[in-house]
């Protein structure tokens, strides 16, 4: 028997944020796929590093839709809402070490109906050696506003 290829894994990893957050299929946004877009997904993704360096929970869950989520594999770590996500974090931030580093990489973005899918990798730990845990990450985010906000991100750990 053949393992589902990664394409339809991810594809289907999209599906299920989709799902689980309750959407309705819309019309394609083209604001994803703009320059100015790309550069507000940077900033968001380099705000998620700066929080995570700076060891602050209360700022990881602002950078969330009130009823956003994240996903994390494997462990099945779920955080509802931005109080689940700041609870998350705060639980987590204590047990790092001082050189456990997060730095997300922007790989590509999609349209998803309305919303912008985000295609992330992530190094988590140390990256200056090979202990580092590597994520591939979907987030899925909306971009109207002054910034995009985090509606759903799965995470899932990279196979070495």
């Amino acid at each position: 028997m053949n393992p589902t290829p990664p394409v339809l894994r991810r594809l289907f990893q999209i599906a299920a944020l989709i799902t689980t957050t309750g959407l309705a299929p819309a019309q394609a946004n083209s604001a994803c796929e703009s320059a100015e877009f790309r550069a507000a997904a940077e900033r968001l993704l380099a705000q998620v590093d700066a929080r995570w360096q700076a060891r602050d929970p209360a700022g990881m869950a602002a950078l969330y839709h009130p009823q956003g989520q994240l996903r994390i594999q494997p462990g099945g770590v779920v955080a509802d809402g931005q109080a689940g996500v700041a609870r998350l974090f705060t639980q987590l931030f204590p047990t790092l070490s001082p050189e456990d580093d997060h730095l997300l990489s922007l790989l590509r973005v999609t349209p998803v109906g309305g919303l912008c899918a985000l295609d992330t990798r992530a190094v988590v730990g140390s990256t200056k050696g090979a202990a580092a845990q590597r994520f591939q990450g979907f987030y899925l985010v909306d971009p109207t506003g002054a910034e995009p906000r985090i509606l759903a991100v799965s995470a899932v750990r990279a196979t070495p």
